[in-house]
């Protein structure tokens, strides 16, 4: 029987299980083969009205061990034998709770609309539990009915009663000064609790800019006071101010959706590279010394590249998720989405449901470091019978 040497498993143990493997002991990340096929599951075997697919991947631990998913977009089941969805049945959002008997899609008061004469739909930020209550950003977005022509209009708080999830109530924040050619800052995209503040994250958009790239902005609550903006302190720069117009637009280009992970005594910001075309999978974490950055790309490491994009796909919003995550290893999810077509102008996500539905990766702490550059994606391509375009 093989046995490996002593040295290297010293190396591993010294790591903290950072992801060390007989093949030369550099750390890497991994799809979560048991979490995907979770979720693999739980779509396959829909039923009416329940998930079989979404992007938007965010999820908040319940204090009874519950784990409730907040998604954007939702394909409802069934899937049919052969993989193809049943119907189109969109919804902009859904929440699913995970439980010991498996995945509930919570019926009711979901999705969750804007208040009556306000324009557009809602997709999923980041939550907590706060004060008994599931407390959850939602990004309000409006578009012109053209495919993939959305900007971003407003955020808004929505509270969920425990343990039922029935949605109380949405209220939407004020948007403050909008600068020409810029989108109100996106307040909760992402959240991370360190001591006795909860750091909000969020984005101003560029419109006027190829691309419409994003940056970076972040604030910080009280514990217990998450749903009261009136409460929080914005970073200026130099400094935190109770002013939310002087919150500073930091140096550091983010996604849509983003997550953050204590790494050690290191904070590391995982985000997919932006790029302007969606085609760019890899993975970027900025490590910094405060959960407030600064997040430089000096300081960054691309912990995984998601295969993905070579099939003719386009990947986008990580997501971090402390409640997969521990014993040296980060867990975060990304979304799939794609517009490839059939020969009669089917699209790829109603023939096969699989495409749409996040991908979870578990990363060794190893992988966070800065300079390290994970490994190629295994070389794929667009498989036959599907074609970008009509």
């Amino acid at each position: 029987m093989f046995r490996a040497p002593d040295a290297w498993i010293l190396a591993c143990a010294a790591a903290l299980l950072a992801g060390c493997s007989p093949g030369g002991g550099r750390p890497a990340a991994v799809p979560d083969r048991a979490v995907n096929a979770q979720w693999r599951r739980a779509g396959d075997r829909a039923g009416p009205g329940q998930w079989d697919g979404a992007d938007g991947t965010t999820s908040v631990r319940l204090p009874d061990g519950r784990i409730a998913w907040f998604f954007s977009d939702t394909y409802l089941g069934p899937v049919n034998a052969d993989g193809s969805r049943t119907s189109a049945r969109l919804v902009h959002n859904s929440v699913v709770v995970q439980g010991r008997d498996g995945f509930t899609t919570v019926s009711g008061d979901s999705p969750v609309n804007p208040p009556p004469g306000v324009p557009g739909w809602y997709w999923a930020g980041d939550g907590r539990v706060r004060n008994g209550r599931v407390v959850e950003f939602y990004h309000r977005l409006n578009g012109s009915g053209a495919a993939w022509d959305f900007t971003e209009q407003g955020v808004a708080v929505a509270t969920f009663s425990l343990p039922g999830l029935r949605l109380e109530s949405v209220r939407e924040l004020p948007a403050g000064p909008v600068p020409p050619g810029r989108t109100p800052v996106m307040w909760g995209a992402a959240l991370s609790d360190d001591g006795p503040w909860t750091y909000v994250y969020g984005y101003r958009g560029h419109l006027d800019r190829p691309g419409r790239p994003k940056w970076l902005y972040v604030a910080r609550a009280p514990r217990g006071r998450l749903a009261d903006p009136a409460s929080w302190w914005y970073d200026t720069g130099p400094g935190w101010s109770a002013d939310p117009a002087r919150a500073a637009e930091l140096p550091t280009r983010v996604d849509s959706g983003f997550g953050i992970a204590r790494v050690g005594d290191r904070y590391a910001l995982v985000t997919r590279r932006p790029s302007a075309d969606l085609g760019d999978g890899d993975m970027v974490a900025y490590l910094a010394g405060s959960p407030a950055g600064p997040f430089r790309a000096a300081d960054s490491a691309v912990v995984y590249r998601a295969p993905e994009t070579a099939s003719g796909w386009f990947v986008y919003q990580a997501r971090v998720h402390p409640e997969l995550s521990g014993r040296g290893r980060v867990v975060f999810s990304y979304n799939v989405n794609t517009s490839l077509v059939d020969r009669r102008c089917v699209p790829q996500n109603l023939r096969q449901a699989s495409v749409y539905r996040p991908r979870f990766v578990s990363a060794p702490l190893g992988v966070f470091r800065r300079g390290y550059s994970a490994p190629p994606a295994r070389p794929t391509s667009i498989a036959p019978g599907w074609y970008r375009a009509c």
